[in-house]
């Protein structure tokens, strides 16, 4: 069936084995390979696994394809899973953003709790007193006054935060549409629809549609809200949160956050379980090609890897199995980003930016295979875990001729997940330790841009056990979040 010639190179210190394309299977069967300019079509694909057309898109969508040759099963399974963990997580969040923006803008009401009538923080026209509460403590003869504490309802006012919501609501906007321009340019009028409600729209299509280029799109576009909405959209509320600990968080902030951290996992976990069953499939699928007598055997297998087909209750199965680790990854990342913002303000800014150059600096000059590639999606792995896809390694080494196979992929993936792991795990820990000592026992004073903060006017300071509480929760989630890694993801392999 496959006919060649063989020659090999050398890449990260090992050998591979490489065979001169005369067919265009042997792409999914080839080792590492060397790709001369007739052949550079036929080995390495161009484009990523991830990239869509929009051509092709409209030939899936024929009545043909979304109804006549589908069975009812499998039509209300797929659409009960695509319903339940894509349009309806995304509606959830999208509406539940809008309405943070519409609160902050136009006033919501907020609890506070005091100690006394004259508190600064309910000493405000809309303040209304709604209840007090007293605690006694028996002495052992009688009831004796211990505390009294007066809670307010207070219609508030936020438009800096409202401003703020709405833009990372929007910005998702931005990139996709760059995406979209750069590989589409006859599609202009599509990316004129406002990221959220084109989002709403095509989670709603993919209900019905099975398409694998409509797939494509799909997991574009969820990837692009977790990783530039619901990820920033999170880190900001907390930030509202923590900064305002004089009043409790309203429903719809908890709303938001408990959507955000679902929106921004999602799409994730599905990336993340479609990787490992590639790498599984593609051993698999070499192992049986390889012991193969015929010709169709090979292309019945080949179809088999290609599709990567799993009943969708296995979509939900691992996707409820995976959920914990992923969310108490990125509950334990953005609270650390959150306490350190909200004390070092602007300056913040600056120390992840740094983190980010140090980070970019050893994947692109590392002659190392350990550090090769670990800035890739570096902005995107500070949230949570994932995994980097084969075509985008290649297209990293489209002008040096040279194909990564999905075993070295994995070896790669191996080796990023365990830096970002690691790298975020101890920046987290010494910051939120190094800030709770600092906070327990310095009171700390200095300039932002010309303006004075103190750490002792914010609440969460003001409330020493507050912050004691909300670091300890913090590493509480690092150490689960490090223990379920490395037993669900490097032990299990």
């Amino acid at each position: 069936m496959l006919s060649g010639q063989t020659e090999d190179i050398m890449l990260d210190g090992v050998s591979h084995n490489t065979e001169k394309c005369q067919d265009s299977l042997l792409i999914n069967l080839n080792q590492g390979k060397k790709i001369d300019s007739e052949q550079t079509r036929c080995d390495i694909p161009k484009e990523s696994e991830d990239d869509f057309d929009f051509i092709k898109i409209w030939e899936e969508s024929s009545l043909q394809n979304l109804w006549h040759d589908r069975k009812w099963k499998e039509i209300g399974t797929t659409a009960a899973k695509k319903f339940i963990l894509g349009f309806l997580s995304s509606c959830f969040d999208v509406f539940s953003d809008a309405g943070l923006f519409k609160g902050f803008l136009w006033g919501a009401e907020y609890t506070k709790t005091v100690d006394n009538l004259s508190h600064p923080y309910v000493n405000s026209t809309n303040c209304t007193l709604m209840y007090k509460t007293s605690v006694h403590s028996w002495t052992g003869n009688d009831w004796t006054p211990n505390s009294l504490r007066f809670t307010f309802s207070c219609l508030e006012f936020d438009p800096v935060f409202a401003w703020f919501t709405l833009a990372f609501l929007l910005w998702p906007g931005v990139p996709f549409f760059i995406f979209i321009f750069k590989s589409n340019k006859k599609c202009i009028p599509f990316i004129m629809i406002p990221f959220p409600i084109l989002l709403i729209l095509v989670k709603f299509i993919a209900i019905f549609h099975t398409g694998k280029e409509f797939k494509k799109l799909v997991l574009c576009m969820s990837s692009i809200e977790g990783t530039f909405e619901a990820g920033p959209q999170l880190c900001v509320q907390i930030f509202i949160i923590f900064s305002r600990g004089d009043r409790q968080p309203n429903f719809m902030q908890w709303f938001s956050l408990f959507t955000s951290l679902i929106t921004v996992n999602l799409p994730q976990i599905e990336k993340f379980n479609a990787g490992n069953r590639k790498a599984q499939e593609t051993q698999t699928e070499t192992l049986n090609t390889n012991n193969s007598a015929t010709e169709n055997t090979d292309i019945e297998q080949i179809e088999c890897f290609v599709g990567h087909k799993l009943p969708a209750i296995g979509v939900i199965q691992e996707t409820i199995t995976l959920f914990p680790l992923f969310l108490f990854t990125t509950l334990f990342r953005i609270f650390s980003f959150s306490i350190f913002f909200v004390l070092f303000r602007y300056y913040a800014v600056f120390f992840y930016f740094a983190i980010l150059v140090a980070v970019y600096t050893v994947g692109l000059t590392s002659s190392s295979s350990s550090f090769r590639f670990m800035h890739l999606c570096a902005i995107h792995s500070a949230f949570t875990i994932i995994n980097i896809d084969s075509s985008l390694l290649n297209r990293k080494f489209w002008k040096k001729n040279i194909s990564y196979t999905q075993e070295e992929t994995k070896q790669c993936n191996i080796r990023y997940r365990k830096f970002h792991m690691l790298i975020w795990t101890i920046l987290n820990t010494i910051t939120l330790v190094s800030i709770a000592i600092i906070g327990n026992l310095v009171e700390v004073n200095f300039e932002v841009f010309g303006v004075e903060h103190s750490w002792s006017s914010l609440p969460i300071i003001d409330d020493i056990y507050l912050l004691n509480s909300i670091i300890g929760f913090t590493l509480g989630c690092g150490v689960i979040s490090h223990g379920l890694f490395l037993w669900q993801v490097e032990h299990r392999g």
